[in-house]
């Protein structure tokens, strides 16, 4: 039994063809949208640190580096 749970022999072999065709191309379909979103997400994160870094580089003081040290570490915690 299929996770579908369709007769196949009850239906025609014309219809039941189309049927694993069909089925075939929404597995495939569902693994090209799974490794998508992967993709979509690994480069939100990246994005998301390329803002934090230049954030950082916005907000350093050559006079005064500690506070920059300081948002280093916050930001380098809530990557991990």
């Amino acid at each position: 039994m299929d996770r579908w749970n369709i007769p196949w022999d009850s239906i025609s072999a014309n219809l039941s063809e189309l049927g694993h065709e069909a089925l075939k191309r929404w597995n495939i379909d569902s693994i090209a949208i799974a490794k998508a979103l992967q993709e979509a997400s690994s480069i939100e994160a990246f994005v998301q640190g390329l803002r934090m870094f230049f954030e950082l580089f916005s907000f350093a003081k050559l006079n005064n580096p500690h506070p920059s040290i300081d948002r280093f570490f916050e930001i380098h915690t809530m990557l991990l």
